[in-house]
């Protein structure tokens, strides 16, 4: 918490691979300030599969997390994109079959743009990593299920009268 403002690790690791549903996590040194996280700070850059660059950008929300072997949240900043609706797959926060390249922004706290920790000290290095997101058709091909069978109803609840 009184040192440098620095990223450890990235999950998914540089040119690694992600479902549609899995979160970007992103440990640091020191408390994520939540506020200065956003699509200026950590920016993405979508790539078909030749590597030409498009004109869209993930959509989701952030979030603290427990980085492993801490007692509370705020190490680990989450990236979780939004959850496909239609038959294609189209309209999530990932897209199948794309490459992201995503810059954390460091540096001065100019106007805002750079990542801070709980005590306003921006990233002290800018990271860049990339990732390619499923390809495929199916849910079994685009999404991680960490249950098998698939989603089911835990509990049936009463009715009241």
């Amino acid at each position: 918490g009184n040192g440098k403002f620095l990223v450890l690790k990235t999950e998914p690791l540089n040119n690694g691979r992600l479902f549609l549903n899995d979160p970007i996590r992103i440990d640091f040194t020191n408390q994520v300030n939540l506020v200065s996280a956003d699509l200026n700070t950590m920016s993405f850059q979508v790539l078909d599969q030749n590597g030409t660059p498009l004109a869209e950008q993930p959509a989701g929300r952030f979030a603290l997390d427990t980085s492993p072997g801490d007692s509370v949240s705020g190490r680990r900043l989450l990236f979780v994109p939004t959850f496909p609706t239609n038959d294609t797959y189209s309209n999530g926060g990932f897209r199948p079959g794309r490459t992201y390249l995503v810059r954390l922004v460091g540096g001065t706290n100019i106007n805002g743009t750079v990542l801070r920790d709980n005590n306003n000290r921006g990233l002290a290095v800018p990271v860049t990593f990339s990732f390619s997101t499923a390809d495929g058709t199916t849910p079994a091909q685009l999404f991680r299920n960490r249950v098998a069978g698939g989603p089911r109803r835990t509990e049936i609840g009463r009715a009241h009268v």
